[in-house]
């Protein structure tokens, strides 16, 4: 889209189980931008409405902070949100949030959300 714009994607709900433990969300992201900066545009991820860190895999192995709004040049980055205990037995709705702060300058294809995997351990007695 050219001009500035907001966009939400929010995903059916996952129900939690008792027991789950560790509850992780994976998802691989692209970012195309005519104009690379955080000033220009932000990605976010929400559970249940409301924002929550994330981190991105960088070169390799190494998680860090997010950078989709610079583009990810042309590549999927795999993103995750851990949430610990905190949703067990619960359900959860994921989103992603993108929004340009401007409009010049707009013109990229925009961001890709793709793979999005729920996973938890699960104690067994």
């Amino acid at each position: 889209p050219s001009g500035a714009w907001q966009a939400t994607a929010l995903l059916p709900e996952v129900a939690v189980p008792f027991g789950a433990k560790a509850l992780n969300i994976r998802f691989r992201v692209r970012a195309d931008f005519e104009v690379d900066g955080c000033e220009h545009q932000s990605f976010a991820v929400t559970v249940n409405g409301a924002q929550v860190d994330y981190l991105v895999r960088l070169e390799g192995s190494q998680f860090g902070q997010p950078t989709p709004c610079h583009g990810t040049g042309g590549d999927f980055l795999e993103g995750q949100v851990s949430l610990g205990n905190t949703y067990e037995g619960l359900t959860v709705q994921l989103g992603f949030v993108v929004e340009t702060v401007n409009a010049s300058d707009q013109g990229g294809s925009g961001v890709v959300v793709d793979d999005v995997l729920f996973d938890w351990n699960c104690v067994v007695n």
